[in-house]
């Protein structure tokens, strides 16, 4: 719907509605960037998330690396966030410790346990905040 027609000479009173009405939207916009967070100048960010999972089967009590599969492309050629944790069960007295190097090159779950792992399941997620 079109508030002028073509050839129509300028209306103040159309002209002061529509200043009014662009001047309650930017109220709106402005309520619901600050309901958004404390931050006024908040910037709107995507989270890219991607999981997966490994499994590791070590023979004896000791350490190994495993990479992880995820997809760079997906990142647009940035480093995410990688956490991983152990999702099998344990025996009595058996440790493991899982953490993740090799961000900014080639993404690696290290792996260390006391005592022998079969089929040991290990989850992980990658998460890159894009704005």
């Amino acid at each position: 719907m079109a508030l002028f027609t073509d050839g129509e000479p300028l209306d103040v009173s159309k002209l002061n509605s529509m200043a009014a009405k662009i001047d309650e939207l930017n109220a709106t916009l402005a309520m619901l960037t600050k309901s958004a967070g404390n931050n006024a100048n908040r910037i709107p960010a995507i989270p890219i998330v991607q999981t997966g999972h490994i499994v590791v089967n070590i023979d004896a009590a000791g350490t190994k690396a495993e990479p992880i599969a995820y997809s760079p492309e997906l990142f647009n050629g940035n480093v995410p966030k990688i956490v991983a944790s152990p999702r099998s069960n344990l025996k009595s007295k058996q440790y493991v410790s899982v953490s993740v190097i090799g961000l900014t090159t080639t993404p690696q779950i290290v792996v260390t346990t006391n005592d022998k792992l079969t089929n040991f399941r290990i989850d992980w997620i990658a998460v890159y905040i894009q704005q």
